[in-house]
């Protein structure tokens, strides 16, 4: 009984650390930038005040000199939408409702990668460092002062769908449940449609305690009978089919998306090595090396590559020592690398096919993620303990400071509008977009030379880029036009 104490007492100082963490680094960026892909979002948020259609904007067309509706395909919808419910729930701000957002995808994201560590038997030790790797890495350090909705929304719900996983063992909801996850997967991010299938099926695949599967199960090659997979894995299919065509052509079709902008073929090293390499450099550290040497072509093919040779060398060390772990943690080992190769698969075609994606970590971190308590495990049996810790101590360390100073340069000379987010340097100046909200009170066009940032907090405001005075063109609509240059 006193070890369960003990046990529970420990669990609860954790998560309160994570929460004071979290609340630390939320409390020192309180009122954070828009990425521009979230601010696509925000315009197709205020869009259905113009439309009256749901995730459908008005643009300006340069070439025809008209409005016309766009349908928003390439950024996820839940990057607005989340932000969008705390602002009617809560009455709040949208700059308020985005710091919210983005605290609790923090939060619940690194609880739940402490649970689903906890789960498939990791020490303490372990599972404490991981959480505090994962804490400091790149993309979620930056998530505190530069929202980017899809990336916090599908880093709080992708180890949750771990946890879930009993639920697709019942009776019944194994019939529904893998659908309904599938597709509020895609409301927090449309790239989840790459990992969330195939977590769905391994969930299903490792669910017997046994581990009587396919060549996992020691002594036998014995593949498991046509009628068992078709009982076992029919019911994941009946429950996500439906989801995947009702995205597809309910959304996907409706408009572009990086897989339509695909460019030419390149078979660069970065396009391979870098999917390769992606768990290594999701550590701050290895990310920003990975931006000093980017310009430097092949000093960065040769890290890139180096990276690559010693995250290899891992997983052969790994797989080679399968057979030694304990069962539930051969479900976890088998899980991870799965998804891990599942997804850099992805990302190499992608790349080398001119899929106009950049090359960042963010876009594999849900996997890299899962990569830290194994990786730990074998420093640990490799090295002593004491290097171990001071290795992490320093990455965290380095990790902190860059993230003081990062946060620095972006928020350097930057202005703080009303509504609580940062407009930056080349945005439109504080003074004058005070005086166009004073004066818009009606659906109105307003022609800038400024990019719509500094618009996303006001549905009345449809913001037209151009230098030149396009009034003429735009009157044929009916709406007020304020052409800002005659403003100054």
């Amino acid at each position: 009984m006193n070890k369960l104490v003990r046990e529970s007492f420990k669990i609860e100082i954790l998560l309160a650390t994570i929460l004071l963490i979290v609340l630390i680094f939320t409390l020192y960026t309180p009122f954070p930038l828009i990425n521009s892909d979230s601010v696509h979002g925000f315009e197709a948020m205020n869009g259905r005040y113009w439309t009256g259609k749901w995730n459908t904007y008005l643009v300006y067309n340069t070439t025809t000199h008209s409005l016309n509706e766009k349908f928003l395909t390439w950024w996820s919808p839940g990057q607005y939408l989340a932000p969008l419910f705390f602002m009617k729930f809560f009455h709040i701000q949208l700059g308020s409702s985005v710091v919210m957002v983005n605290f609790l995808s923090c939060l619940l994201g690194t609880i739940g990668f402490f649970f689903v560590f906890k789960k498939y038997g990791f020490n303490q030790l372990t599972t404490s460092l991981s959480v505090l790797m994962i804490l400091l890495s790149s993309t979620v350090l930056t998530s505190f002062y530069n929202y980017n909705g899809g990336e916090c929304l599908n880093f709080m719900i992708f180890p949750w769908i771990i946890l879930m996983q009993n639920l697709f063992a019942h009776k019944y909801g194994r019939y529904i449940f893998p659908g309904v996850i599938l597709f509020l997967a895609f409301l927090c991010k449309s790239q989840m449609l790459i990992v969330v299938p195939p977590l769905l099926f391994l969930l299903v695949f490792i669910q017997k305690g046994d581990l009587n599967f396919m060549f996992l199960r020691t002594g036998s090659r014995r593949f498991p009978k046509f009628t068992t997979l078709v009982s076992r894995f029919f019911p994941l299919f009946i429950s996500v089919l439906p989801v995947m065509l009702l995205i597809y052509f309910r959304f996907i079709s409706n408009g572009d998306t990086p897989v339509h902008s695909i460019k030419q073929l390149s078979i660069s090293p970065e396009n391979i090595l870098f999917p390769v390499a992606s768990p290594l450099i999701s550590i701050y550290f290895f990310d920003s090396i990975h931006y000093f040497l980017y310009p430097r072509i092949y000093l960065y093919d040769a890290y890139l590559l180096g990276l690559s040779i010693l995250l290899i060398a891992g997983l052969v060390y790994v797989i080679r020592n399968f057979g030694e772990y304990e069962p539930q943690k051969k479900k976890y080992v088998f899980l991870a690398f799965m998804l891990y190769f599942i997804c850099m698969s992805v990302f190499i075609v992608l790349y080398t096919k001119g899929t106009p994606i950049d090359i960042n970590p963010r876009h594999l971190k849900l996997t890299s993620y899962l990569l830290y308590p194994v990786f730990l495990e074998m420093a640990f049996t490799k090295f002593k303990k004491s290097w171990v810790l001071g290795g992490v101590i320093l990455l965290g360390s380095y990790a902190l400071v860059n993230h003081i100073r990062l946060n620095t340069v972006w928020t350097e000379g930057t202005t703080v509008t009303n509504s609580g987010f940062r407009l930056m340097q080349e945005d439109m100046p504080l003074a004058l977009k005070n005086r166009v909200d004073s004066l818009v009170k009606v659906k109105t066009v307003v022609i800038s030379p400024y990019e719509s940032r500094y618009s996303i907090d006001n549905q009345f405001v449809l913001p037209v880029l151009s230098t030149t005075d396009i009034r003429t063109g735009l009157a044929q609509y009916g709406y007020p036009l304020i052409f800002v240059d005659s403003l100054k």
